[in-house]
């Protein structure tokens, strides 16, 4: 019995010790937004799931999602710079310590703005957006920030039931990570577009109806930062 009691309070008390460091987390996060810091966007990766986007469509798909992430790239940037100091992203895959830093390139179905690396070796942990707490530290350090942001967003479509008409669908994961290699903030959000673009599970996709899959991942990102 004195055991299991044992027991019971030291999960107590490791249940308290993870609460109390959330919390902390939370208010450092607060605390870097307050005095502004200088935060850079080191990784943003767009994924075309299953292929579903090239699903009927003519070739050319990966190059047309290719051509949008330098615009997704000052999507983000603008987002992140209401609540930081963004280093623009052209200074930051400039710098020797980012490339040198780098343990992969985009590849798969996977799409990256220009110049722009992975910093996880595993697909899993691409999808996770999680770095190894040293990579953070170095490269916070590189890039001379107190914060960078890792984003994964997965495009898919979404195709109703009665109404079998199909939509665009972006699912998007973001991490923040300070120069203590601590992961402040870890948030998913999954967004269906706004108009229809095909039906039975085939979408158009096109240069102008792929605005409607940036616009569903700003609405996530929207979301994921007013709940910061």
């Amino acid at each position: 019995m004195p055991k299991l009691v044992s027991a019971v309070a030291s999960l107590a008390v490791l249940s308290m010790l993870s609460a109390c460091g959330g919390g902390n987390f939370k208010a450092d996060l607060d605390a870097s937004k307050q005095k502004k810091a200088k935060i850079a966007l080191v990784s943003l990766t767009v994924s075309d799931f299953g292929r579903s986007l090239q699903f009927g469509n003519a070739a050319g798909v990966g190059e047309l999602i290719t051509k949008k992430m330098d615009e997704m790239t000052a999507v983000t940037e603008a987002t992140l710079g209401s609540a930081w100091t963004v280093v623009p992203s052209a200074s930051v895959v400039a710098s020797e310590g980012y490339t040198k830093l780098a343990k992969g390139e985009a590849k798969d179905n996977m799409f990256t703005a220009s110049n722009m690396k992975l910093f996880s070796a595993e697909r899993g942990d691409l999808v996770k957006t999680r770095l190894d707490p040293q990579t953070a530290k170095d490269l916070c350090a590189a890039l001379g920030v107190e914060l960078v942001a890792v984003i994964y967003s997965e495009w898919t479509t979404v195709t109703g039931g009665f109404v079998p008409t199909t939509k665009a669908y972006a699912k998007t994961v973001v991490s923040i990570w300070d120069n203590q290699g601590r992961q402040l903030f870890k948030d998913r959000k999954d967004v269906e577009g706004s108009k229809t673009l095909g039906a039975f599970g085939r979408a158009q996709v096109d240069e102008n109806s792929l605005d409607v899959w940036v616009g569903a991942y700003k609405t996530g990102l929207d979301k994921m930062m007013s709940s910061m």
